[in-house]
């Protein structure tokens, strides 16, 4: 009945998807597989946080901006409102997506290797206005960005970048943005890793240098194993590609043609350049390969493959190095007679051998 939601629309109660959130509860993933589009819900927007979300009230917050410019000025969320908004729709991405993919796959769905990046539409002030706004003293190059959470989480970011596409938001997928998200207002630098966009945003100070703060020296740095050093200051996330549908876990329900999303696969100029997309159709003996794949995941199916090396491995040296070309792997039967009759043909020729070799001669010792 119209108004039993409070106001607020609710989804469906058929419809169950909800973000992975992981065991520390300081990470939540987007579930990407049973995902519509390109723009991410707000509810199942990924979350990142160091310490927890703080509960601000918007009438008390405000944004600073100070260091090296002309007139430091304070802002509260009113006042950034009063400011021309701009939305725009831009992806993020926290640096730890597929983090644990990089030596083998680990992870079982496409929720948990890559639901750590969302799209949505983002509404706010460009930091460029408020910048002109403050004016940049002579060698401002740096501006450090920190905000309001338990961790006071802090970096620095290049003051190129605050003056070309870098946003002040306050606005998400046409409403306000989530607590989760940095509500009342955060920063919002698109192309670049997720943590530098601060949340909760409550500073900015303009300065000559970077601030080398712990966020950007011991935690998010590039370790360059070969030379024990590491980078830092790497903020472009590089472009990622995954099929979505069918992800780990799933099976597809019957025959028949089904969908895959192609758009960001970099190798769709090869695969199917003509066509939206690749139609993958699911064969009539599906099934038994479905029983086939999960007998190949069990030890037993592992042991067995070893053994069958083994073997394999015995009738190449039979074949090869004693020439023995007529040998065949048949049955366990068939291969148990062949190593029988291979045993007998290897000891005969061990015994020609020593037949064939003539008898030791006495030495003869001349004094």
């Amino acid at each position: 009945m119209m108004g039993e939601d409070g106001g607020y629309g609710s989804r469906s109660q058929f419809e169950s998807e909800i973000r992975w959130v992981n065991p520390t509860r300081t990470a939540s993933w987007v579930p990407m597989q049973n995902s519509y589009g390109t723009i991410t819900p707000s509810g199942l927007h990924y979350e990142r946080h160091h310490a927890g979300i703080p509960n601000l009230d918007p009438a008390r917050h405000r944004l600073v901006i100070h260091g090296l410019v002309d007139r430091p000025i304070k802002y509260s969320l009113a006042d950034l409102k009063r400011f021309p908004t701009i939305s725009r729709t831009y992806f993020m991405e926290c640096s730890g997506t597929t983090g644990t993919e990089l030596m083998k796959v680990s992870q079982p769905t496409v929720q948990r290797t890559h639901g750590l990046v969302s799209t949505s539409e983002w509404t706010g002030v460009p930091l460029s206005t408020l910048l002109k706004q403050t004016g940049l003293k002579a060698g401002a190059s740096w501006v450090l960005a920190e905000g309001a959470d338990g961790a006071v989480m802090t970096r620095s970011v290049p003051i190129d970048k605050c003056l070309s596409d870098a946003l002040i938001v306050f606005g998400q997928n046409g409403e306000a943005i989530r607590p989760e998200q940095g509500y009342p207002m955060r920063l919002f630098l698109p192309g670049w890793e997720g943590n530098i966009s601060i949340k909760w945003l409550r500073r900015l100070e303009v300065s000559d240098k970077p601030f080398y703060t712990r966020e950007e020296t011991s935690k998010y740095t590039d370790l360059i194993t070969k030379t024990g050093k590491a980078r830092i200051f790497t903020f472009t996330m590089d472009a990622k590609s995954v099929i979505t549908f069918p992800s780990g876990e799933m099976k597809l329900p019957g025959l028949g043609f089904y969908e895959i999303n192609c758009d960001v696969c970099p190798l769709k100029p090869q695969c199917c350049p003509k066509d939206p997309a690749r139609k993958i159709p699911r064969d009539i003996h599906e099934h038994a390969r479905d029983v086939a794949r999960s007998l190949a995941e069990t030890e037993a199916f592992e042991q067995s493959r070893r053994e069958r090396k083994k073997i394999e491995m015995r009738f190449a040296h039979l074949k090869r190095i004693l020439k023995l070309g007529r040998l065949r792997l048949r049955s366990p039967r068939g291969a148990q007679d062949e190593f029988v009759l291979a045993a007998i043909a290897q000891n005969l020729r061990r015994l020609a051998l020593l037949v064939a070799r003539p008898p030791p001669t006495q030495a003869l010792c001349i004094a």
